[in-house]
């Protein structure tokens, strides 16, 4: 199941390569290990988890609701080793930060997308977007309060740990199709790997002397070039002195 549910992602990255498909591949792949493994460790879901912080510039309503979903769904274990404080203060300073997700484009004057028309399909998205967050946090809340003022019967004692990772993993689910589509609408970059750029060698002889200098666009700035530096220097304040 494994390899079923990552085969897709790796095969498109395969026939299409490019910089923003390899990490949406890694987020499919993180969870098609976190969805489809035998066993799986809370902690697995560092696997989709980390590489989503890559997509920030590229996909920052989703980059930033996937964490909170992440740290709703580990509630039954914080609440199991006495974390209610950390947990209740870290969401709320993630979300206070970045819980409204990226900025509409054009809403500030300091913004680089001001003066760039923003497309209807860009809209629509983001309210569609809008709408997931102002869904997700009414359900993470009303959870809450519903394990607060209603206890769970005597049959079924992990009644509430059962809702939370439900809600959970239908999330993990829609976040893993959307994930998906995403990485195969990224078309595979036109320029292929950086080919190294040819040197240019020049011979300055002075007198008896020979002395060959490799210059390119890679090493300017290099080490050699810097020390050599002074060297000119010096040579320019002894021909001042023997002139004077």
């Amino acid at each position: 199941c494994t390899v079923t549910a990552i085969a897709p992602a790796v095969a498109h990255q395969i026939k299409k390569p490019s910089n923003e498909g390899f990490v949406w591949c890694l987020v499919n792949c993180g969870f098609g290990f976190f969805l489809w493994s035998f066993q799986v460790h809370e902690k697995s879901a560092l696997f989709f988890t980390t590489p989503v912080a890559l997509l920030v510039s590229v996909a920052p309503d989703f980059s930033t609701w996937l964490p909170q979903v992440v740290c709703f769904s580990m509630w039954p274990l914080l609440r199991r080793d006495n974390l209610h404080v950390a947990y209740v203060g870290v969401v709320l300073l993630y979300t206070a930060l970045v819980g409204g997700g990226a900025p509409s484009p054009g809403a500030s004057p300091l913004s680089l997308c001001a003066k760039e028309k923003v497309s209807l399909k860009e809209k629509r998205e983001k309210k569609i977007w809008r709408g997931v967050r102002l869904a997700t946090v009414a359900v993470v809340v009303g959870t809450h309060v519903l394990q607060l003022v209603v206890p769970p019967p005597t049959r079924f004692p992990y009644l509430h740990d059962l809702v939370v990772t439900s809600l959970s993993t239908l999330a993990f689910f829609g976040a893993a199709c959307y994930s998906n589509l995403k990485q195969m609408r990224v078309p595979a970059d036109e320029d292929g790997p950086a080919a190294p750029k040819p040197r240019k060698r020049s011979a300055t002889r002075s007198g008896a002397k020979n002395t060959v200098t490799e210059e390119s666009s890679d090493d300017r700035w290099s080490l050699v070039k810097l020390a050599a530096t002074p060297v000119a220097f010096g040579t320019t304040t002894t021909r001042r002195r023997k002139a004077k």
